[in-house]
């Protein structure tokens, strides 16, 4: 069955290395015959959740606040899988990509005219760090995250040891990732 996969790059290092490891998951998803869109929100300006509780409320906008998320809503609705992919941020996702995950909010309240599609998910990180513990936290909030919203878990790849931008290519990360992309 395609799928329409909705990849979101959180990192301000264009080209880095969880963009990297994102593109690579990308390949292996199309070459399955997938559509995948790809979406930097490391480079737009999201604001977090206002918890105003006015979502809604301006005709069939999901939230008030006027800033980039309003264009990254409509390829929400229309994707089945939500790809996270950031590098690791003092021991947690960076802020670009929980600001748009707490916009998720409008969503899943009991009012919400338009639910998400979404149904499966899977995680991407890159660090600097080889201390599987580090990742824990992460690790966590995602398992949290997915739980809540009911998506599948189609799987987590951490990235270890690559700090440097070109670094993910010295394993079999990006491999690794390619796989994962072919087998959602």
């Amino acid at each position: 069955m395609r799928k329409n996969i909705l990849v979101l790059t959180s990192s301000p290092r264009r080209g880095g290395n969880s963009d990297m490891l994102a593109m690579s998951f990308a390949k292996g998803a199309m070459e399955q015959g997938h559509e995948v869109s790809m979406v930097s929100v490391g480079h737009q300006q999201i604001g977090g959740c206002l918890a105003c509780e006015r979502c809604w409320k301006q005709g069939q906008r999901p939230c008030v606040r006027d800033d980039d998320m309003q264009a990254i809503f409509p390829a929400l609705e229309s994707a089945d899988v939500c790809v996270l992919a950031a590098p690791l941020y003092f021991y947690n996702l960076p802020s670009q990509i929980v600001s748009v995950c707490d916009r998720l909010y409008p969503y899943y309240k009991d009012d919400c005219p338009r639910k998400l599609k979404i149904k499966e998910s899977v995680l991407l990180m890159t660090a600097a760090t080889d201390e599987r513990d580090e990742f824990a936290g992460v690790e966590n909030v995602y398992r949290i995250l997915t739980d809540y919203l009911g998506w599948k878990d189609r799987g987590v790849l951490i990235a270890d040891s690559v700090l440097d931008k070109g670094d993910i290519e010295q394993g079999d990360w990006l491999k690794q990732a390619f796989e994962m992309g072919k087998a959602i």
